[in-house]
């Protein structure tokens, strides 16, 4: 094989790789999305998948020793292991969000991270001692068929499996999230849990949909890990999943292209490079280069910057962070109760400065003056002075004498309505 020969079987080999990262890196930014929570127990989640699809086979009648399958029984027999294996890895993220997760999920800190590493343990601990520390041989259903695709280069019949099957549930995924009404309250929740709650949407539904989704995506991805290997292991977990991992982040964690295009980026990093530097430099070509893309953009290849906080809110004062000084928003929207009296020193004191400090103009070129509180005269009416002919007679018709006190309603000498309280504004 000539070096462009190598060089196109290594891409192809890589893309197949990068199916299996991208369906596993879906899960981590689709949780991160919707609750923001780094979830480690996906690692084991997968290495679980493929110890369920090698128990579902054997129930099967399917074997390490058993020979390929071709036809209809191949087909009926990846559409069965499928639907078992990426169901039972659903469920299991079902269990493990309602049970583990959701209790501790609105605690701040680094509570419900270590809690998922908790479980990563477990699972691991159980697929241990159940199936031993030995490795387990995968049964091969695939037939080892071969076409060239440029020169001396190939592609097999299992890469080309995994790569449309992978590829047909991408497209499902994304129909799902951007199509239907579960994945309109997906992305509602992703972008503000309260105000969905407040719309009707069940956050919780929503969140244990998503570890569901996630948890069967992983179980795919592991299915695809025992039919291109051929083996498995209670240690897998980790490798693969640091990985996948690394292509959720190397993407954007939370955005969904940013997952597809990150694992077929590390599938081609670690096939190319695993060819020209050796398979021992492929974990430090990987995680060089997402240090890198980390330093030059924290975001990701394809996410989004966070927006940065009002300023208002910053004009808070937080722990650590320096007092900007308060904007007009800030403070016309200080309560009431913080001014004792709108004619207090220190709120005319702030004014001034806010009117010498923001040399501010309007839209139009006008100067907007600021000035501190003065009393406000009383209603437009005029009720400063005598009422009028008409209004005295409605009042009280009859005028009360100099000993009698005047009825309620009537003007006063100093032309205040009495029986009525004065609403005190002018104070």
């Amino acid at each position: 094989m000539t070096g462009l020969d190598v060089v196109i079987q290594q891409v192809v080999n890589g893309l197949a790789l990068g199916m299996m990262y991208a369906l596993l890196a879906l899960g981590f930014t689709m949780v991160y999305g919707i609750i923001e929570l780094i979830n480690f127990s996906h690692f084991s989640v997968f290495m679980t998948g493929t110890f369920v699809g090698l128990f579902v086979l054997n129930l099967m009648g399917v074997t390490a020793v058993s020979r390929s399958l071709s036809g209809v029984a191949l087909v009926g027999t990846l559409l069965l292991l499928f639907l078992a294996t990426m169901t039972a890895t659903g469920l299991l993220g079902v269990v493990i969000e309602r049970l583990c997760l959701r209790p501790v999920r609105h605690i701040s800190g680094t509570a419900p991270m270590i809690t998922t590493i908790g479980v990563a343990f477990i699972l691991i601990n159980v697929m241990l001692l159940t199936w031993g520390p030995q490795t387990q041989r995968f049964p091969q259903l695939l037939p080892n068929w071969r076409w060239q695709v440029l020169g001396t280069a190939e592609i097999t019949f299992k890469q080309l499996v995994l790569f449309v099957v992978g590829l047909l549930l991408m497209l499902l995924l994304s129909h799902l999230v951007k199509r239907t009404t579960l994945g309109k309250t997906m992305r509602a929740t992703a972008q503000d849990a309260d105000a969905a709650r407040m719309m009707g949407i069940d956050v919780d539904r929503v969140v244990m949909l998503t570890f569901f989704l996630g948890s069967a995506l992983a179980g795919a991805g592991s299915l695809f890990f025992g039919l291109y290997y051929g083996f498995t292991a209670y240690y897998i977990g980790y490798t693969i999943g640091l990985r996948a991992f690394t292509s959720a982040v190397l993407g954007g964690i939370g955005s969904i292209p940013g997952a597809v295009l990150g694992g077929l980026f590390i599938g081609l990093t670690q096939s190319l490079g695993g060819q020209l530097l050796g398979v021992k430099w492929t974990d430090v070509i990987i995680f060089s280069i997402l240090i890198t893309v980390m330093v030059l953009r924290p975001s990701g290849l394809l996410g989004v910057r966070a927006p940065r906080r009002p300023e208002h809110e910053s004009a808070r004062g937080t722990a650590g962070h320096a007092t900007r000084a308060p904007s007009l928003a800030s403070v016309a929207r200080v309560p009431a109760a913080a001014h004792p009296h709108p004619r207090a020193p220190r709120d005319r004191a702030r004014l001034s400065v806010l009117q010498r400090q923001r040399g501010q103009r309007g839209r139009g070129g006008q100067r907007l003056h600021l000035r501190a509180p003065c009393p406000r005269p009383q209603h437009r009416g005029g009720l400063r002075g005598p009422a009028r002919p008409g209004l005295r007679r409605v009042l009280s018709p009859s005028a009360p004498t100099a000993t009698e006190s005047p009825p309620p309603g009537s003007s006063s000498p100093d032309g205040r309505v009495s029986g009525f309280p004065s609403s005190g504004r002018g104070r």
